[in-house]
């Protein structure tokens, strides 16, 4: 996993908690990388769920909760970092169409050796997407986290059904309906 999300993450929990509890997170779970992550630097998700275990212990907190949290932060930081991903485009409906051919694309151009999850959609007319979200990871709470902050991002109006097709969050079916 790329070192960008590792450093959204604990910006994450600065912004949530605080800096001091950003940095207990790094403390107490020990990572292997030492808690110093480059944005381009690869490395193991084991020490970002490691983290967000602790953090659920530290605060009482649902693991599923933060992770979708984690990842509606993460949809605004991408909206932010990289809007060429969004010039002319108006619709999520649009947006989720260009994740794996646009979006993971490029990101396996300059990485080659990243591994990102497979987002693949299907239209069911005007009003119905459904996306299929496959990753090692199993970050499928993640995964819904970005879904949302994206609808929140195209002002709403979609209705999310969710799927969990192995029940180990790593392939999951999100169908989305228009309201």
């Amino acid at each position: 996993m790329k070192g960008i999300i590792f450093n959204e993450f604990l910006e994450f929990a600065e912004q949530v908690e605080s800096a001091s509890f950003a940095d207990s997170l790094i403390q107490n779970t020990s990572p292997a990388s030492g808690g110093a992550y480059t944005a381009i630097g690869t490395y193991d998700y084991c020490e970002l769920v490691d983290m967000v275990v602790e953090w659920s212990k530290q605060k009482a907190r649902p693991v599923p909760e933060l992770l979708h949290d984690f990842g509606e932060h993460v949809f605004g930081r991408f909206v932010a970092g990289y809007p060429e991903f969004f010039d002319g485009i108006d619709d999520a409906f649009a947006f989720l169409d260009t994740l794996e051919n646009r979006i993971h694309a490029e990101v396996r151009k300059l990485y080659p050796e990243a591994n990102p999850p497979r987002f693949d959609t299907v239209r069911h007319g005007e009003d119905i997407m459904r996306l299929h979200y496959t990753s090692l990871r199993c970050l499928g709470d993640f995964a819904s986290g970005l879904l949302q902050g994206c609808i929140k991002h195209f002002g709403g109006g979609i209705r999310v059904a969710v799927s969990d097709q192995t029940g180990k969050r790593g392939d999951v079916l999100f169908e989305l309906t228009r309201t």
